[in-house]
């Protein structure tokens, strides 16, 4: 190629210096199949390529930040008016709770009004029930509204009283914002899957319930709309909500599942959350679809927890009696040290009459002394003077 290459140079040259000469056909046909394909042209080419290449590349990184740009700011825009319609839209129901809310108020009578009354008065007893009244969402509302700030009440029993996951979302509010319920009675109610994890990522940061009473809940069962949508009947997502919430929940004592539906899947989640969790003591799984290996496992982590429980209490109990013994040998040597001093200020009392005493009783003698010297004086001084009138005369 390279031998093929000089001879076009040559022939071109002489084309070039026998210019009149030359054919033209010939001419052309170098300049158009041979000249391009010297080294030099053939560099000059891949450099010109690699330029436009480059400035290619370079317009569509800026047609693309353009358009990146151009779709972030739209879908900040839209961003933006999403969050205003839902903020609009969580104003109005706010405000139309709250109209509910004071309506309903102003119609309560009887025992559920002097209990709203006393929450809100922080003036309870240690537990509520409101076994015989009427409960609907916008008295659950009122009742946990007034519950918030409350730090007398220790158990709240809800027992059948038809909440159902939209209530949970109230129920939520008090396990986050309450500091003193212990004890919360859900048994009988309508809490499916949903509200059963919505009740579990609240325990995860409650600290202070206990007692937890979930028994004839269909914790597991879906409604009739969510069967349709999900196209089964049964789903564990709540017990797995649950689960999870044992693994970092380091309050709750007792837990009570029994005939909520757990099959053998949801028997598994519990399982894997007891291995993790060190504090609950007591979990009811009654009428549940367990196996017998599943609720020997969870009896064995039970066990564990309860001895572990067991021991903290009797440390604590022996370390309240140490100081509670500690607290009444200080009250005995603090009782020794009164009387020490009481003594001791009696002795010092005593002591001060008898030196007045004596005191008194030797300004006495003194004052006697005196009183009979001066006597005497008188008594020599009238003699003397009687003696030398006598002598005088």
């Amino acid at each position: 190629m390279k031998g093929v290459i000089a001879a076009m140079h040559i022939l071109i040259l002489s084309m070039s210096v026998n210019s009149e000469d030359a054919n033209p056909r010939v001419e052309l046909l170098v300049k158009s199949y041979i000249w391009p394909y010297t080294d030099h042209n053939i560099e000059l080419r891949a450099e010109r390529e690699r330029e436009e290449e480059k400035l290619s590349r370079i317009r569509a990184a800026q047609i693309k930040r353009q358009f990146d740009t151009e779709e972030n700011a739209q879908q900040a825009r839209m961003r933006q008016e999403e969050e205003a319609r839902r903020l609009q839209l969580l104003k109005i129901q706010q405000e139309k709770q709250r109209k509910e809310e004071e309506e309903q108020r102003s119609k309560l009578e009887g025992r559920f009004e002097l209990m709203i009354d006393n929450l809100s008065g922080n003036n309870t007893p240690q537990e509520y029930t409101l076994a015989g009244l009427s409960l609907n969402n916008i008295r659950l509302r009122l009742l946990v509204n007034n519950a918030l700030a409350n730090t007398t009440l220790l158990g709240l029993h809800l027992a059948r009283m038809k909440i159902g996951n939209d209530d949970v979302a109230v129920l939520c509010q008090l396990l986050s914002h309450n500091t003193t319920l212990q004890k919360l009675e859900l048994e009988g109610n309508e809490i499916e899957p949903k509200g059963a994890a919505e009740l579990a990522e609240a325990l995860k940061t409650n600290c202070t319930l206990r007692f937890l009473d979930l028994e004839l809940n269909p914790l597991t069962k879906l409604n009739k709309k969510e069967v349709m949508e999900a196209a089964q009947e049964y789903d564990n997502s709540g017990i797995r909500a649950l689960s999870e919430m044992l693994k970092v929940n380091k309050t709750l004592l007792v837990l009570n599942l029994a005939r909520t539906g757990i099959d053998k899947s949801g028997a598994l989640y519990l399982v894997e959350a007891m291995k993790v969790n060190s504090t609950l003591i007591s979990m009811d799984l009654m009428e549940n679809s367990l196996t017998v290996l599943d609720t020997r496992e969870i009896k064995k982590c039970l066990n564990r927890n309860k001895k572990a429980y067991d021991d903290e209490r009797l440390r604590e109990f022996k370390e309240r009696k140490m100081m509670n013994e500690e607290d009444l040998a200080n009250k005995n040597l603090v009782d020794i040290e009164e009387k020490k001093k009481e003594e001791e200020e009696i002795q010092k009392k005593n002591r001060q009459q008898r030196m007045e005493e004596r005191q008194t009783k030797y300004a006495k003698m003194v004052r006697s002394l005196l009183i009979g010297s001066w006597r005497n004086m008188s008594c020599r001084r009238t003699c003397r003077q009687r003696c030398s009138k006598k002598w005088l005369s």
